[in-house]
């Protein structure tokens, strides 16, 4: 699937080989987390500029799992509905004290 994004990139979409696709590449999901991975060191990167921060890299780790509500400790959903589950995981390279890690964090 192309994905006109603006007038200089294009992206593409497909499934995996398994699920009928070609796998030529990322699948909807894989393109979420890679948003959304993106936007976080964006933003962060944007923020430690903006603050002055020693921010030297930042590394985020997206993974994500469909489980059932039953499954789920706090859902409110039927028990047979489906949850999607994101989970994030972030560092930073660079001399930060803890109040600056906590801020970015």
């Amino acid at each position: 699937v192309e994905i006109p994004a603006d007038h200089e990139f294009h992206l593409h979409a497909d499934e995996p080989v398994h699920n009928g696709g070609d796998n030529t590449g990322p699948d909807p999901y894989g393109l979420l987390l890679s948003s959304l991975a993106a936007c976080k060191v964006m933003t962060v990167q944007m923020y430690a500029r903006r603050k002055q921060w020693p921010l030297e890299e930042v590394k985020v780790q997206l993974d994500y799992q469909r489980i059932k509500a039953k499954d789920c400790e706090d859902c409110t959903s039927p028990p047979n509905a489906n949850v999607d589950i994101i989970t994030v995981n972030i560092g930073f390279t660079g001399p930060l004290d803890d109040d600056q890690i906590a801020r970015l964090t």
